[in-house]
């Protein structure tokens, strides 16, 4: 009997304990007596896609546009009238390099004495046989002067004249002359841009020979900044366009012009060499700017948050109080934002990203 009893109250505990269980177990009912997802509260933004500027920002280095590197093309003593030293400013004109060429000015006076000596003796032949030329040539001899630049030999106004004057050999010598003019004007050299020494490698005084560098003049007022950009970015490029640039030395703004974009890939970098060209007091060949230059827009775009965009091909967006999926199109990506394609107008995507976002989740939206 005892046994019995006890097979019944343990019977009685275990159906008790699956009751219990199962209560426990059981949702937990609303006060209306079902279940719902709490909402989440979300900005969002009107997509209105349009015209998008876009700028890169880049930095390059101040190079001059006009550099003269000073070679000697003959040999003597070299002489300065300046202190030929780094830092010796020179006008547009004034001479920078003058060559001891005593010896070649006295050749040159000596051929031209030659010249004039020869006319002077055909002179009666001349007045004999061509007395119609004969004022001609005597006028040349009269304005003749050893000491200026030889002047072009008069013009034979007949056959006869010109093979007369080529037997005389008055060509050959009058070319001789002009040659040795040309070479004693690399005696001197003039500075032909307004411009500072900022590299003397030779002293006056010094036997300098053909070939030889001397220094090199640059000038201070006219510069082109040498920015590095992206091949990918060489077509959007508009030449011709203001650019702004600032100085990473002391902060100043300077205006300049986008001059020309060189098209050769730098193998090491993949980047091509735009050249903005820069006029001011105060600027120094080698100093670093930073500068944005403008790109051609993009049509048909909007601008984003690059938080908002999610594995680089979609955004969320609101529809019917749930978020979904928009693909887009990634353009263009600056620092904190992203350019992309592919929304329609008058979609709704969120403004801020929100934790644990998801297709289908409810969303509250905030009006602003």
């Amino acid at each position: 009997m005892r046994t019995v009893l006890l097979s019944i109250l343990g019977v009685a505990i275990l159906v008790g304990s699956f009751f219990m269980a199962k209560k426990i177990m059981a949702p937990k009912e609303s006060k209306t007596g079902a279940y719902r997802e709490k909402s989440t509260k979300v900005f969002v933004d009107d997509v209105q896609n349009g015209q998008v500027p876009i700028a890169v920002k880049v930095n390059g280095r101040l190079e001059a546009v006009d550099e003269l590197e000073l070679f000697a093309e003959v040999q003597g003593v070299f002489q300065s009238d300046k202190k030929f030293r780094p830092g010796t400013a020179y006008s547009k004109g004034e001479l920078i390099i003058k060559v001891n060429d005593t010896q070649d000015r006295a050749n040159l006076k000596a051929q031209r004495s030659s010249l004039l000596n020869q006319i002077v003796q055909l002179l009666p032949d001349i007045k004999f046989d061509y007395p119609e030329e004969y004022e001609k040539w005597s006028g040349y001899v009269e304005d003749f002067n050893i000491n200026e630049p030889t002047k072009p030999l008069p013009q034979p106004s007949s056959e006869r004249e010109k093979f007369f004057i080529a037997g005389k050999n008055l060509s050959t010598a009058f070319y001789n002359i002009k040659q040795l003019e040309a070479q004693l004007d690399k005696y001197r050299i003039y500075a032909p841009f307004s411009g500072i020494l900022t590299e003397a490698l030779v002293n006056p005084g010094s036997l300098i020979r053909p070939g030889q560098k001397l220094g090199t003049l640059t000038s201070q007022n006219n510069f082109e900044l040498a920015i590095p950009i992206r091949e990918e970015y060489a077509g959007m490029l508009r030449t011709g366009s203001t650019i702004e640039v600032q100085s990473e030395l002391d902060g100043r703004k300077i205006k300049g012009r986008l001059l020309r974009i060189n098209p050769s890939v730098d193998p090491g970098s993949q980047t091509v060499t735009a050249y903005v060209q820069l006029k001011s007091s105060g600027l120094r060949e080698g100093m670093f700017f930073n500068a944005e230059l403008p790109l051609q827009p993009i049509d048909s775009a909007m601008e984003i948050n690059r938080k908002l965009l999610v594995k680089n091909k979609f955004v969320y967006g609101v529809k019917d109080s749930f978020l979904v999926e928009y693909d887009v199109i990634p353009v263009h990506y600056n620092k904190e934002t992203v350019i992309v394609r592919g929304l329609e107008d008058g979609q709704r995507i969120l403004q801020r990203m929100i934790p644990a976002a998801r297709e289908g989740m409810k969303v509250d939206v905030i009006k602003q």
